[in-house]
């Protein structure tokens, strides 16, 4: 057997039985390949410098051995095909899923803190009752005789009242902005992680099984697992969580400045929701 032989090729040779592709073995088989194709594509390199130094004509394989590589190499790409479709369907499906709940959930925290960050600075209102309380004052302590009208209460030309930020107000809006934010960033990144797996799947689904098929499939998965696509796809849900928790713990620390009876019920609802 000479340098230039295909390993997919002694494997048709060995087990000329169609790889199975149902979806228990798939898994598998996907792995195994990958270790083939990369086997394979490391063997190709080798024979072309091998050829390229010793300037040995190339020698052809026979008919029948190439019709039995194309074969294997299409019963490869046939399965690499079936596994990835159902990998990028469910990973689409579900960033799909956590794309929409982001949207609903940002739009529902948006409403919070637009109340929110009106407790980090002063009600307008207070000023105009600041005013007539001390219109009130002044007329209170006049002073009334024949010959004069006397107010014993200074006039205030400014009257402002000492405004100090509630400590509870600012640990509420620290948390829901921070809620805010992450929610933003896992959409953000959802987007960005859904176009780099259409980048992925671009001519290779709905193409024809053959071994540049193969070739171009595992080029794409190694940039894929260089790039840590997989472990940013695992975060995802990860931001939302921590959302979802910075939300609740400002919505319990809120309600129990304002009234303790309903902050016991959140609270009480909250931990037998999380058992």
């Amino acid at each position: 057997m000479s340098s230039n032989t295909d390993p997919l090729r002694v494997s048709a040779r060995a087990n000329p039985t169609p790889v199975s592709t149902t979806p228990t073995s798939t898994s598998q088989a996907s792995t195994l390949l990958d270790l083939l194709i990369a086997t394979t594509l490391a063997v190709d390199d080798a024979n072309r410098q091998n050829h390229e130094m010793t300037n040995v004509p190339k020698q052809h394989a026979n008919s029948a051995d190439s019709d039995e590589a194309a074969a294997a190499w299409g019963r490869c790409a046939k399965v690499l095909h079936d596994n990835d479709k159902s990998l990028l369907r469910g990973w689409k499906d579900e960033i799909d899923t956590l794309l929409v709940f982001a949207g609903l959930f940002s739009a529902v925290l948006t409403t919070f803190n637009a109340q929110s960050y009106q407790l980090l600075q002063p009600d307008p209102a207070d000023a105009s009752v600041a005013l007539l309380m001390q219109i009130s004052t002044q007329l209170n302590s006049f002073t009334v005789n024949r010959s004069f009208i006397n107010s014993t209460h200074p006039a205030s030309l400014n009257p402002q009242t000492t405004f100090q930020v509630p400590s509870y107000a600012v640990r509420v809006n620290v948390l829901w902005f921070s809620s805010l934010i992450f929610s933003l960033a896992s959409a953000s990144i959802g987007i960005l992680v859904k176009q780099w797996l259409n980048q992925y799947s671009h001519g290779l689904i709905g193409t024809s099984h053959s071994r540049e098929t193969a070739r171009l499939r595992q080029y794409r998965y190694e940039s894929l697992v260089k790039w840590r696509i997989l472990a940013i796809l695992t975060l995802l849900p990860l931001l939302l969580q921590i959302a979802l928790a910075l939300l609740l713990v400002g919505l319990v620390d809120l309600l129990w400045n304002i009234h303790h009876a309903v902050a016991t019920a959140a609270t009480v609802r909250r931990r037998s929701a999380s058992s």
